[in-house]
């Protein structure tokens, strides 16, 4: 499987990257790029589908506590948080430790 996307059921890709995982088929990370990076590209979009500099910064924050129903709860465009179904924390990340050079943005 290169990609997975859907355009009717918007929560899909979602819950399909957490199955993934859940199941061990592959890492969340993994997964995520099947449902974020790789149809990015197959869509031509460059400049999104991973979290690296250069890139939008768009992203979702997810609750994922109740295994099986992973929940939206944040919104993140063009780096800024746009919106929140609840408070969430401010955490401060030192330059250090963001990745410069990611796999995911080939």
């Amino acid at each position: 499987m290169h990609g997975a996307a859907s355009d009717y059921y918007y929560p899909a890709p979602l819950q399909a990257a957490f199955k993934l995982a859940q199941l061990g088929v592959v890492d969340l990370a993994g997964a995520w790029k099947l449902v974020s990076r790789n149809p990015a590209r197959a869509a031509g979009l460059r400049d999104r589908g991973a979290l690296v500099p250069g890139l939008r910064a768009d992203a979702i924050v997810v609750d994922d506590r109740q295994p099986g129903l992973p929940r939206v709860i944040g919104t993140i465009v063009g780096g800024e948080l746009k919106h929140a179904a609840m408070s969430l924390p401010v955490i401060d990340i030192p330059d250090s430790k963001i990745a410069r050079n990611d796999s995911m943005a080939a």
